[in-house]
């Protein structure tokens, strides 16, 4: 699975900003590592719910994905840049992506975007799906 975070490219955090920002919004994510998220590629480890999770982490070109998202009026972001979250089947690792885009788009007035519903989801449907996926891992 995986989730698009379009945000302007002045506005990717490090994690260390990012978990202050999570902890603002209650969003029961940590992750465990700080970093620059426009640099890091492949797993980052985090703390979601009290459990050991974690989630792929990769930024793209927003030109990379332009083609394939549908027109979106909010879609207002000055020099954007995607922020993509990756996951298998991995119930705890779908809720850290959903979770994680949840506070960059709060925090940013980015957009998230789903590929395989072709829906773009704003911040209540996020944190909504993380819980659904949490529910259905126990």
């Amino acid at each position: 699975m995986e989730l698009f975070v379009i945000v302007a490219l002045d506005q990717v955090t490090n994690t260390e900003s990012f978990n202050n920002k999570a902890k603002e919004h209650s969003v029961p994510i940590v992750f465990e590592e700080n970093i620059n998220l426009m640099k890091h590629t492949g797993f980052l480890p985090s703390t979601t719910k009290s459990q050991k999770s974690g989630v792929e982490v990769y930024s793209i070109k927003y030109t990379d994905i332009e083609s394939m998202l549908p027109p979106n009026e909010e879609l207002k972001i000055t020099n954007p840049t995607v922020i993509t979250f990756r996951w298998g089947g991995d119930f705890f690792e779908g809720a850290t992506a959903m979770y994680a885009a949840a506070v960059l788009i709060a925090n940013n007035n980015g957009l998230a975007f789903e590929p395989i519903s072709n829906m773009y989801l704003d911040n209540t449907q996020l944190i909504e799906g993380a819980e659904a996926m949490l529910s259905y891992s126990q």
